[in-house]
């Protein structure tokens, strides 16, 4: 029984072994042809020869002799002299590839980019022309792949007599690397304890010049580290560039380009435990660097550069690791125009879009896309970056005149970039900018996106801007800036503070001034977008001049922001209302849940002067000397602010000081007015009222508040007011009243309903008179208020009487009840009871105003259905 069953075994071992080596020697030759004729006979319509292939089951080595694809027009597309590929063991243990040897000889292509050869790809590839189905494929296999590199290890690599052709005429493209001769001990990503001998060497020509890389090996602990060095010396990069369709059309090409380089490709096989290491050092540069779009007449340049260079430390593949030193750009060149057809950079991307829907861009995309995909496990560090000497030029030709902005002399700094998370970097950045400089200073991180950094500004100007501000508000409006801010941008922060100051203001509307400040200046403590919180410290504004003029289109500074923004051919730029229409309503509903606070807000050394053209002649009113402070406003509710003003009025002075809130609204102001001229004003008085005044002073001082009462604001005073030297005219300028004085102390007046009115004591000082003059100077009393309201014939129905009048009229307890006016021992039949009766009907009633209008209403009604 064992004797039959060891039989058995011994049969089975030597048939399995000779079917092993079946498939082995015949099986997989056999598969091989099927596979090549299947690939280019059945779908490229073409038979390819092939003189011998082979496979040894027992070293698992494969080799392939004399394979050749031909081309439909002639001639051979790809040609084989030698394929030996001699597979490890250890690609079952790993599961991965593992090559002990790879060896290709008389590798020969030639690649002509024609009709035919695209429609090859396309048979080949199976894309049928299209390049969606072969984009979304890639894409889709991308974002599923790993985000490292796949494992393999290829040992002991070489190529020799081989070149490749690449030849596009649609592109210019005819490029040829030839002469290739190759050997490198390893590539490989995993972790092997495989050691190799080989020497690397590198030589070849392209487009006919040699390039050479020389190899050596040197002990390194206990085994060997071979080195293959590359050095290129000013190649150039024109004809390189053609290769990347997006950098070979009319439309964008590299001009001009010299390539130099000083590479290490290091390969340290396994000592002292460690695996294996294939590194890259050395440094890499690119000079004369030009980029320019269209061509003739119209060329211009987008992007150039003195130098960019990088300095590599040591890039690690199988840890997949990279420390780079140094990364340089010198001389950047940037032009950047806007025209009526867009940015010139939207129609270089257009152009590289564009150039990528041919098969071939596309599959370049998704490998590109891949291979940043995959490329995601690496970690990085980048001891410096740098930028030298850069500029960026704007045009834009959409507004009139052209716009023309610079920014010269950038340079930024970077010190301890990286990958690792929450790893800070230094920063230092400056740059020439609106005819002053902005600088920044502070730490950035990376993973997670980090920022603090100080930024600073100064002597920044509108000059440049004209253009922009011209055309989004037809005003002229110049200044000087200067500003220190402090950035802070984290997941958890974001947060702005610091000052800013804007000096020589002025707001011009072509040779009209609106508006000039010496300078204004803000005080920031936080901007919190986070909290919706903003604390500001101070505002102040010195040297404030405005002037406004009234005319029978209205107020101009209340038509400033109302103007129409034009585009370059005058015409309204509906989009600029539109952007500022949702900008507005966006604004409005950020900002409702926003609190903010400001310490103080000064306004010092200031004038206000008005010129209503309305009236005939043209009248002018002057505030001077205007300072103010207010202090702790708030958006707090109840809260309340210190308000401290004084100005200048009608050859007086004005003064408030007080406190008041903004929610709810009110006001409690102690305020002063002393000596104002009413001649100084009269000409409003005339225009307003048909009175005037040759003279004329009057003060007043006392208390003024405002209280917020069912959402209607109530106006309060309690105070004494004086008129002294009056001497009141008519439209005419003709005297019909005058006076010594007029004084009503202990006023209190509140506008509730009905309206609370109460004076202490009143008293007009006049000098005697016979009755019927003082009749006529009682009856000029009536006048004023009368003229005010409308009824001008009211005061020429005064009776005559035969009381004496005083060179005084005294009044006291004047109280206002039930629509009348009363005060203490004054009889109707009186002069002063008379002024009464008629200050009385010269007060609106709130009940008979609204009766009043409505009958008005009702009347024109009438007259204009009686017209019809």
């Amino acid at each position: 029984m064992a004797n039959g069953l060891f039989k058995f075994t011994a049969a089975a071992v030597v048939v399995g072994t000779a079917l092993y080596a079946g498939i082995g020697y015949l099986g997989i030759p056999y598969a091989t042809r099927t596979a090549l004729d299947q690939l280019v006979s059945a779908k490229l319509g073409r038979t390819a020869t092939l003189e011998d292939v082979r496979f040894n089951p027992w070293t698992w080595t494969y080799e392939i002799k004399g394979l050749d694809i031909p081309k439909k027009s002639g001639g051979s597309l790809v040609h084989l002299d030698r394929l030996l590929v001699d597979a490890s063991a250890q690609t079952i243990l790993k599961f991965a590839p593992v090559l002990d040897q790879i060896a290709v000889d008389g590798l020969k292509i030639d690649a002509v980019m024609d009709d035919a050869l695209k429609a090859d790809i396309a048979a080949l590839t199976g894309s049928g022309g299209s390049t969606a189905s072969t984009d979304t494929t890639a894409k889709a296999t991308s974002s599923e792949g790993s985000s490292a590199l796949p494992g393999f290890a290829l040992y002991n690599i070489s190529v020799t007599n081989s070149s490749i052709r690449y030849a596009d005429a649609s592109l210019g493209i005819d490029q040829a690397v030839t002469d290739i001769a190759l050997s490198l001990p390893f590539v490989s990503t995993l972790e092997s304890s495989r050691e190799s001998l080989v020497t690397p060497t590198l030589s070849l020509k392209l487009n006919g010049t040699p390039i050479e890389a020389t190899g050596s090996t040197k002990p390194f602990g206990s085994s060997l580290e071979a080195m293959l060095n590359l050095k290129v010396t000013e190649l150039d990069v024109v004809p390189l560039a053609k290769l990347a369709p997006m950098l070979s059309s009319e439309k964008l090409h590299v001009a001009s380009g010299k390539l130099s380089s000083d590479l290490n490709l290091i390969f340290r096989n396994p000592t002292g435990g460690e695996p294996a290491k294939m590194l890259l050092s050395g440094s890499t540069t690119l000079d004369g660097v030009s980029i320019v779009q269209g061509s003739g007449k119209s060329a211009a340049e987008l992007i150039g550069f003195k130098t960019a260079s990088v300095a590599l430390k040591e890039v690690n593949f199988v840890s997949q690791n990279a420390a780079v030193d140094l990364a340089q750009l010198d001389g950047l060149r940037v032009n950047l125009r806007n025209d009526k057809s867009g940015l010139n950079v939207i129609e270089a991307i257009s152009t590289t879009t564009d150039s990528s829907k041919n098969g071939t861009a596309g599959t370049a995309a998704s490998s590109s896309e891949s291979t940043a995909n995959n490329s995601s496990g690496w970690q990085w560090s980048l001891a410096q970056a740098q930028l030298k000497n850069g500029t960026i030029n704007w045009l834009d030709n959409t507004v009139k005149p052209a716009a023309k902005l610079a920014a010269s002399n950038i340079n930024v700094s970077v010190h301890g970039l990286g990958s690792a998370e929450g790893q800070k970097a230094t920063l230092d950045a400056s740059v020439n900018l609106i005819g002053g400089r902005v600088t920044a200073k502070g730490n950035v991180a990376i993973t997670p996106l980090a920022i603090d950094a100080s930024v600073t500004g100064s002597k920044l100007s509108t000059k440049s801007l004209t253009s922009y501000i011209k055309s989004a508000t037809n005003l002229d409006i110049a200044a000087l800036a200067d500003f220190g801010i402090k950035l802070k941008y984290a997941d958890n922060v974001q947060t702005v503070s610091g000052s800013a100051t804007i000096a020589d203001i002025s707001v011009k509307d072509g040779k009209k001034t609106f508006l000039t400040a010496k300078k204004a200046s803000a005080s920031l403590s936080s901007i919190d977008l986070l909290k919706q919180n903003a604390d500001v410290s101070s505002v102040a504004v010195d040297g404030l001049s405005v002037h406004a003029v009234n005319t029978k289109q209205g107020f101009d500074l209340a038509q400033l922001g109302q103007k129409n923004a034009t585009t370059g051919n005058g015409k309204p730029n509906a989009g600029n209302e539109q952007s500022k229409a949702a900008a507005k309503g966006s604004a409005g509903a950020s900002s409702s849940s926003w609190q903010w606070k400001v310490g103080s807000a000064t306004l010092s050394n200031s004038s206000f002067t008005l010129r209503d053209e309305t009236l005939k002649p043209a009248a002018n009113l002057a505030l001077s000397r205007i300072n103010a402070t207010v202090k702790n406003l708030s958006s707090t509710p109840k809260s309340t602010a210190v308000l401290d003003v004084a100005l200048g009025a009608a050859s007086g002075t004005v003064n408030a000081a007080g406190s008041f809130g903004l929610s709810p609204l009110s006001v409690n102001v102690d305020l002063e007015a002393a000596n104002l001229q009413l001649k100084d004003v009269s000409p409003f008085l005339r225009g307003y009222t048909g009175l005037g005044a040759k003279k004329g002073a009057f003060a007043m001082s006392g208390k003024l508040t405002v209280n917020e009462e069912k959402e209607k604001p109530i106006i309060g005073w309690k105070g004494n007011m004086s008129l002294a030297d009056l001497d009141l005219t008519n439209a005419k300028n003709t005297t019909i009243m005058s006076w010594t004085k007029a004084s009503l102390s202990g006023m209190e007046v509140a506008t509730t309903e009905p309206l609370y009115l109460v004076i202490a004591k009143a008293e007009i000082e006049q000098p005697a008179k016979k009755q019927t003059q003082a009749i006529r100077e009682v009856a000029g009393i009536a006048s004023i208020i009368s003229a005010i309201r409308g009824k001008e014939d009211t005061a020429k129905k005064i009776d005559k009487y035969s009381d004496k009048l005083a060179g005084t009229i005294h009044l006291e307890n004047i109280r206002y009840e039930n629509g009348q006016l009363s005060a203490d021992g004054v009889s109707a039949s009186s002069i002063a009871g008379i002024m009464l009766k008629k200050l009385s009907d010269a007060i609106p009633d709130s009940k008979q105003t609204e009766q009043s209008s409505a009958q008005g209403a009702s009347k024109t009604t009438s007259k204009t259905t009686n017209k019809k």
